[in-house]
């Protein structure tokens, strides 16, 4: 520990990450979120490092393969733009739209600045009852045109009803 803060001081980070035992570790469920904020602090700091984006990049392909198994209250303590990565990323794999969407709400409840987080939604993929809550939570003033347009494409998806009895 003692020489692994002198070669961060001196940004030979791939010396300093050598000399962290359990940083190592297999990643787990359990450990990639704070794999994910450690790395993002390095990242910050020297960003130049090459190994560190590597490293970053396979934590979260990590996470978005894992993203239903993950502990969101932990998950949310990870900034916007890193928990956008998980989202957008190839690899995300969700049981169902809900899941993700449910996610969303939690963070969007606290601050609204998560609203963005809402065009990574298949919007044609959720049910009926999380449309309902959403219609309910949303704050049209945070609609994003990428939201929009994957709301527009399940407006074309729904079925029409009859539009009479919608309008009594």
């Amino acid at each position: 520990q003692y020489f692994s803060y002198y070669f961060y001081a001196l940004g030979n980070i791939k010396e300093y990450l050598r000399l962290q035992p359990t940083f190592f570790e297999e990643i787990t469920i359990n450990n990639v979120i704070e794999k994910i904020k450690f790395i993002s602090k390095l990242l910050q700091k020297f960003p130049m490092e090459a190994p560190n984006e590597d490293i970053f990049r396979n934590l979260i392909d990590f996470a978005s393969q894992n993203f239903e198994h993950i502990n969101k209250t932990e998950m949310s303590k990870l900034n916007i733009d890193e928990i956008e990565m998980i989202l957008k990323n190839k690899n995300l794999q969700l049981s169902n739209e809900d899941s993700l969407m449910e996610f969303i709400f939690n963070l969007y409840e606290k601050n609204h600045e998560y609203s963005i987080l809402f065009e990574n939604v298949i919007f044609t993929n959720l049910t009926n009852g999380m449309i309902e809550k959403f219609i309910s939570i949303f704050d049209i003033e945070f609609l994003g045109t990428n939201t929009w347009i994957s709301i527009c494409k399940r407006l074309l998806l729904t079925p029409t009803k009859n539009i009479e009895s919608a309008t009594r």
